[in-house]
């Protein structure tokens, strides 16, 4: 370059700074060249971006939809067998209640049959037919 730029100066400054303005213009189109398939990329690249962006919100609502049809489909079935759950229980209360129930009553025919057979007892013993 120091070669060239020397050749340049023999023939004088005014040769020399033609060539100079001719780089200079050479890279300044260069650069402006870059700047647009610069933003030629960034453009690409927004709009990229905003379509996974928009393709990831989309999953994203559709995995959220799954979700709530999981839920809608798949938490009645564990409330209804917590239900199922109660009504068992509740089965198992009643059951006891009436084991209870009965036992009163079988205590309450043993004491009815006890006296009746105390009183049939007598009645034999006192002479009765």
């Amino acid at each position: 370059m120091e070669a060239l730029i020397g050749k340049l100066l023999e023939y004088g400054t005014t040769p020399a700074l033609l060539v100079l303005a001719a780089l200079v213009a050479l890279l300044i189109r260069k650069l402006d060249e870059n700047a647009k398939k610069d933003t030629e990329r960034a453009t690409a690249f927004q709009k990229s971006l905003s379509d996974h962006v928009a393709a990831t919100e989309l999953r994203f609502t559709e995995q959220a939809e799954r979700m709530a049809c999981i839920e809608r489909d798949y938490l009645p079935r564990e409330t209804h067998y917590k239900d199922i759950g109660g009504w068992r229980t509740d089965m198992n209360e009643m059951r006891k209640d009436f084991g209870e129930e009965l036992g009163g009553v079988r205590h309450e025919m043993t004491v009815l049959n006890t006296n009746l057979i105390s009183t049939v007892l007598k009645g034999v013993a006192n002479g009765g037919s």
